[in-house]
């Protein structure tokens, strides 16, 4: 499928390249995207009037789509996601589901609830950067999730290179769930909170602002001792070589 990248001078022509970007991801990865609930995020889509943070040209909130005018395609692109999948928050409820009561607990207790759920929303925001990669190989994408979106990236290809079925990640984000999403927890075994930990800590730009004024206080201390340990990319891609095993054994 052509795609013409050159239409997109104002909203009305950068609605139809999202739309025939929807229409191209189907082809290539499946249908995991109903086509009329595109349509019906782009009829909802409203000029953005309030400031909600530095360089935001595009969100999502309720049932409505705000932009920019000058928003990029792929901002565009991702917001919509947000859209097609808000019913389930993306792959969300696919893993909170696949947590048992007694884990959820222990996890709430353990970090916090705010702090557990963000890094579920983190995870989402990583995976929803990575499918919009995907759909636009065209241009190149980064924001604030790139951490998470680069361990995505990684463990993608992961996938693919031992010839394992990509397709359990789609269905995880584009429906609820839950069992796909235990097949991918339990993959990465005891470590998968710490990883979960590790991308929100390295997604959330508020930690650097927390950093910075608690090394003003005290200069001997370092990120780790602010905001707590960290995977390093060495245990992040042997956690990932970990989880392309368990699921060769149990495929």
């Amino acid at each position: 499928m052509t795609i013409d990248f050159s239409k997109q001078n104002n909203i009305y022509e950068k609605k139809a390249l999202v739309y025939a970007l929807y229409e191209r991801f189907n082809q290539t990865f499946g249908n995991y995207v109903d086509l009329n609930i595109v349509k019906e995020g782009l009829n909802n889509v409203e000029k953005m009037t309030k400031d909600v943070g530095l360089g935001i040209s595009a969100y999502q909130e309720d049932d409505k789509i705000y932009v920019k005018d000058d928003v990029d395609i792929n901002t565009f692109f991702h917001e919509v996601l947000h859209y097609v999948t808000r019913e389930h928050n993306g792959m969300a409820y696919s893993l909170v589901g696949a947590y048992s009561d007694e884990e959820f607990d222990n996890c709430c207790r353990e970090f916090g609830q705010d702090r557990f759920v963000k890094q579920i929303a983190m995870l989402d925001e990583s995976f929803t950067t990575f499918i919009t990669e995907l759909a636009i190989p065209e241009t190149d994408y980064t924001n604030l999730y790139e951490f998470g979106t680069n361990f995505l990236r990684k463990y993608y290809s992961a996938l693919i290179n031992n010839g394992i079925d990509t397709s359990f990640l789609f269905t995880m984000y584009f429906n609820e769930d839950p069992v796909i999403g235990l097949k991918f927890k339990e993959s990465f075994g005891s470590k998968f909170k710490e990883l979960i930990d590790t991308i929100e800590k390295s997604n959330n730009a508020q930690y650097i602002g927390k950093i910075i004024r608690e090394q003003r206080k005290n200069p001997s201390l370092t990120a780790d001792d602010i905001i707590g340990k960290k995977l390093t990319e060495e245990e992040i891609d042997n956690l990932i070589e970990e989880s392309i095993n368990n699921m060769k054994t149990r495929s």
